[in-house]
């Protein structure tokens, strides 16, 4: 009987110390489930805003992203790549090279955040550089990790600034894909 008492309590600590040390690193076991190089693609639409997320009827514009998504397995990333802006009566290409973090939840989305300096290579802006931040983009991971269905499910406020101009905050939404090169 004293030795039955004793299995149960060692089982009962053993199963209690699986579930601490499980729970400990899910945020980073999670992350490690995207790793490695994607062909990425993302287009957006914008709209200038006041800062708080209302448009303010300005011309709407689009940028295009195409290039190399890069995922650490810890929560951080690059971007590599080209696009353009489209703006009323402009077109103007550019280089384009952004920080990331994400996280991976338990359902299997991303949550993306890009800061992104952006120098372009053509159009009325050529040599001109910009950085553009708060872009959070929301993804869902296929099940074999190896495809990201992107899309903006709200609007985004992200800030645009070009060259030492004053920032510009607009209202966004986007979609796009990551898909794995392995």
């Amino acid at each position: 009987m004293r030795s039955k008492i004793w299995s149960i309590i060692f089982m009962g600590l053993l199963a209690l110390s699986v579930l601490v040390v499980a729970e400990v690193p899910l945020a980073q076991a999670q992350n490690a489930s995207l790793r490695g190089d994607y062909n990425f693609t993302f287009t957006r639409t914008c709209e200038a805003s006041d800062g708080a997320g209302t448009p303010l009827g300005v011309p709407t514009f689009a940028i295009v992203m195409a290039g190399n998504l890069t995922y650490d397995g810890l929560g951080a990333g690059s971007f590599s790549g080209q696009g353009f802006l489209v703006a009323p009566g402009a077109l103007n290409g550019t280089d384009q090279t952004c920080s990331v973090s994400y996280t991976v939840n338990s359902d299997g989305s991303v949550l993306h955040q890009f800061s992104c300096n952006l120098t372009f290579t053509s159009g009325s802006l050529n040599t001109q550089t910009a950085t553009l931040t708060g872009n959070e983009v929301l993804g869902q991971l296929s099940l074999d990790g190896t495809v990201i269905v992107l899309s903006n499910t709200a609007p985004n406020i992200e800030t645009f600034t070009l060259g030492a101009n004053p920032p510009n905050s607009r209202v966004c939404a986007g979609s796009g894909l990551a898909t794995s090169q392995r």
